[in-house]
């Protein structure tokens, strides 16, 4: 073994810039609507009108009084923000893919009504063992 570094082919030089290197990606994964959304959601959560409608886990204590009325109301805003701040593939979605958008995201943080249901002081319970433990 020679240790004759003059033969050893030199590397390419790296990309210099960002744009350079974003040239150089392999894989094509372009921006989805649960990208838009999940962005959109973390700058509404902070607004008390948005946030309120994510509360309820029970029907009853719905703002619009159903889950899928809450719903619709937080893809609206998620839609208006969206036009306001040309985010183009939530501002020309429909309702209904946003509604499910914002479900996968809500489960990304594990903050989803069938979760959060499913929670006794914050554990996680099996509610067919709790019932099973209370008939004994």
């Amino acid at each position: 073994m020679s240790n004759d570094k003059s033969m050893r082919p030199s590397s390419p030089a790296l990309p210099e810039t960002v744009a350079d290197l974003m040239a150089h990606r392999r894989s094509l994964r372009s921006r989805s609507l649960n990208d838009d959304v999940e962005e959109i959601h973390l700058k509404l959560w902070v607004d008390p009108s948005y946030h309120k409608l994510f509360d309820p886990i029970w029907r009853e204590d719905t703002v619009e009084g159903s889950f899928i009325a809450d719903d619709m109301v937080a893809a609206m805003q998620v839609r208006t923000y969206a036009r306001k701040n040309d985010l183009p593939i939530a501002s020309q979605s429909k309702l209904h893919a946003i509604v499910h958008s914002l479900h996968v995201v809500c489960r990304r943080y594990g903050i989803d009504r069938r979760t959060r249901q499913g929670l006794v002081g914050g554990e996680p319970v099996d509610r067919a063992d709790s019932f099973d433990a209370a008939a004994e």
